[in-house]
């Protein structure tokens, strides 16, 4: 019996290490996909759309396309939620992207305490 309660142990602690320990700290290349489906990838993601939209250049309109609808839609300015840090969201992490008048997009990543 004691052989199956450390086996079950040992499966639980590996669940949520994988599940809610994992991503926080690893970094992974954008995905169109799992940002929209998943969003708790969506910090592991940032700097890869960061990187992504500094090549690209992409309008208002494409980025609603990739993204989705942003928490925050100014027409100039879309805010995305990336991941809270806390149980109740005091300490949370989010994405900016500004839509320059001369078509310039710039996006930076910052975090709220």
């Amino acid at each position: 019996m004691k052989i199956i309660s450390k086996w079950i142990l040992l499966i639980v602690t590996a669940v949520i290490v994988i599940h809610f320990i994992l991503p926080r700290f690893i970094q992974i290349g954008f995905n169109e996909t799992l940002w929209k489906i998943y969003p708790k990838y969506r910090y592991a993601m940032s700097s890869s759309l960061v990187h992504k939209i500094h090549k690209e250049n992409p309008s208002y309109d494409e980025l609603i396309s990739i993204l989705g609808i942003p928490e925050y839609d100014y027409k100039t300015s879309l805010t995305y939620f990336l991941r809270s840090n806390f149980v109740f969201g005091l300490d949370s992490d989010w994405i900016d992207i500004e839509l320059g008048k001369d078509g310039s997009v710039k996006a930076y990543v910052y975090n709220i305490d």
